[in-house]
């Protein structure tokens, strides 16, 4: 039996439906056109990780005007961060040095012969008060102000476990998270811009405004954290065998709108995916984008 590898996507999506995850990683079933969300998020990372490495901006396949527009909205946010972040004084937020940026790991799940738990870690940094910090950068559409759910949210971000226990276990542990969110732009273009103005216009409201785009929080994971997340990254990858052992790939009916609507509904409430892919989709072998962008 080939056994598959773990990332935060696949197990989480595992846990949320088993049919779901049978047709993205199992079967590879992924929608033909890439998503403006994932196109914006990649390519902001990419960005990111270049700033750090003191490496120019990256050569981008512009193949829509979303995406032209994308590309301007991320350098004006990536220039808009660093100005920023290089202002600040307060030691725990002031990023000295980048230890590692973009990590990859493929990690020995205790106990499961033959799965590993694989990802990339966005950077490990050293901070002005002299600890190590693993950084973590994320994307928001919603509001990122200190009272807002989010950061609820983010307390028991089970991502940021999993890759403080990774990087214990490559060999930098970290003391403490830097949890790094950068707000989407919410204005909009006007008929009467092009992207080249709109840019301007943007670069000018984060200038006034850099609160609104930038938030940095410190969200520490102890000990018992880390080695909570081994124990249910163990009984997932043990489920996860068992079910492809089994071939138990049963729907969980409560999560098709939960989170917006399922992008395999359709398929679902037509009897499942029989062989047959269906206009607009595709079988993919990379079934773990997210390792090789």
């Amino acid at each position: 039996m080939n056994l598959p590898i773990l990332t935060h996507s696949s197990s989480s999506m595992f846990r949320t439906c088993r049919a779901k995850y049978d047709m993205r990683y199992n079967i590879g079933l992924s929608r033909v056109h890439r998503s403006p969300a994932l196109f914006f998020g990649s390519l902001m990372h990419d960005c990111l990780d270049r700033m750090r490495k003191g490496l120019p901006s990256p050569e981008v396949d512009i193949k829509t005007e979303g995406d032209m527009l994308a590309v301007g909205q991320v350098s004006k946010l990536v220039q808009g961060y660093r100005a920023y972040w290089d202002s600040q004084t307060t030691p725990w937020t002031k990023v000295v040095a980048t230890v590692k940026s973009e990590e990859a790991f493929s990690l020995r799940i205790p106990g499961v012969k033959g799965m590993r738990f694989c990802g990339k870690i966005d950077a490990i940094v050293t901070v002005a008060d002299g600890r190590t910090a693993l950084l973590e950068t994320k994307t928001a559409g919603d509001s990122i102000d200190g009272d807002s759910d989010y950061w609820d949210r983010v307390m028991v971000d089970q991502q940021v476990t999993g890759y403080c226990w990774a990087a214990s276990q490559i060999g930098v542990p970290v003391a403490t998270v830097l949890y790094d969110v950068i707000r989407k732009p919410t204005i909009r273009v006007k008929q009467t811009e092009d992207v080249a103005s709109y840019c301007q216009r943007l670069e000018e409201d984060i200038a006034s405004r850099p609160e609104f785009y930038y938030q940095r929080r410190e969200i520490p994971r102890s000990q018992r954290d880390l080695d909570v997340f081994e124990a249910e990254l163990v009984h997932t990858a043990r489920d996860m065998r068992d079910a492809r052992k089994m071939k138990r790939w049963y729907r969980n009916t409560s999560a098709c709108t939960q989170f917006g609507r399922c992008e395999y509904l359709d398929i679902c409430a037509r009897g499942g995916f029989t062989g047959e892919v269906p206009d607009g989709w595709q079988i993919v072998d990379d079934k773990h984008p997210e390792l090789t962008q």
